[in-house]
C-alpha cells in the first residue's frame, strides 16, 4: 500500500512538472514562429522598398501569396518571384505596366490570369516548373514579347493566340505533354520562332 501511494506521489510529481515545462516550450515556439514570419515580413518590405531601377527580387522568400506592396508597385520593370509557393496571380497584376521581364519558375500556379494581357511592355516571361495546366487566349495579345518559357508543366493544348506572338524569338515547351499535331501548328505558325520541345 506504502509502496502504490509513493509511486502515486512520484506520478503526479512528474506530471505537475510536466504541465509547467510543456506550456512555456509551446509558448516559446508559438513566439518563434510568429518572429519567424516577422522577420520574413519585413525581409519582403526591405527588398520592395530598396528596389532599384524598378526590379525587384523576391526568389525564394518562401511566399505563398504576391505581396501588396508588389501589387501595388505600377514601376516595377523586372520582378524575380521564382523558387517560392505562389499558388494563383491576383487580377491586380494589370497594375504592372512597366514590366518588361517576368520570372515565377518553380511555384504551384496552375495559370496565369487574363490581366496580363495589359503588360504592353513585357519582353520576357518565365513560368517553368509551376505544374501549369493551361494558358489564357490573353497570352496572344503581348507583342513585345521575345522569351516564352513554359518548360517542365501540364499544359497539353495552348490558345491559337499563341500565333500572334510574331516578336518571339524562344519558345521553351519542354516538359509538356504536348500533342505532336499540335506542336507542328505551333511551330508552324510562328516559323521565325525557335520552338524547344
Amino acid at each position: 500500500m506504502k509502496k502504490t501511494l509513493l509511486y502515486i506521489i512520484i506520478g503526479l510529481g512528474i506530471l505537475v512538472g510536466l504541465y509547467f515545462v510543456f506550456p512555456r516550450t509551446v509558448n516559446k515556439t508559438t513566439k518563434d514562429i510568429g518572429n519567424e514570419e516577422q522577420k520574413a515580413a519585413e525581409v519582403v518590405k526591405e527588398d520592395v522598398d530598396l528596389n532599384i531601377g524598378g526590379k525587384i527580387d523576391l526568389s525564394g522568400k518562401g511566399l505563398t501569396e504576391v505581396p501588396k506592396n508588389v501589387l501595388d508597385n505600377s514601376s516595377v520593370v523586372e520582378l524575380d518571384l521564382s523558387d517560392n509557393s505562389i499558388s494563383s496571380m491576383p487580377s491586380q497584376v494589370e497594375k504592372w505596366k512597366n514590366l518588361r521581364i517576368f520570372s515565377a519558375e518553380n511555384n504551384i500556379m496552375k495559370s496565369l490570369p487574363a490581366e496580363i494581357r495589359l503588360w504592353s511592355k513585357i519582353e520576357e516571361i518565365d513560368v517553368s516548373g509551376n505544374g501549369m495546366t493551361d494558358l489564357p487566349a490573353e497570352i496572344g495579345q503581348l507583342r513585345s514579347l521575345k522569351v516564352l518559357d513554359l518548360s517542365d508543366n501540364e499544359i497539353d493544348e495552348f490558345p491559337n493566340e499563341l500565333q500572334n506572338l510574331t516578336q518571339l524569338k524562344t519558345l521553351d515547351l519542354r516538359g509538356n505533354p504536348v500533342k505532336v499535331d499540335h506542336l507542328e501548328r505551333i511551330k508552324s505558325a510562328l516559323s521565325d520562332t525557335e520552338v524547344l520541345f
